[in-house]
């Protein structure tokens, strides 16, 4: 498994499931920080960051430029 993480148009990372996992993680954990306080902070939402969970099969050469907007 892999996870495909959009953060904008211009920044994707495609990582392994479990180190995509702890790049979600430590965004939210970051945002906290940044707040000061974790009351008033929303969870990461679609809106804010977007990332997808694909199957190995998926993540093949023509998948992953399709993903990315990459034509051939």
């Amino acid at each position: 498994m892999h996870v495909l993480i959009r953060m904008n148009w211009s920044t994707q990372l495609l990582l392994p499931y479990d180190a995509g996992m702890q790049v979600l993680a430590g965004l939210q954990s970051a945002r906290m920080l940044e707040s000061g306080t974790t009351d008033s902070v929303r969870p990461l939402k679609k809106d804010d960051i977007q990332f997808t969970i694909l199957s190995d099969e998926a993540v093949t050469h023509f998948g992953i430029m399709n993903l990315m907007g990459v034509t051939e």
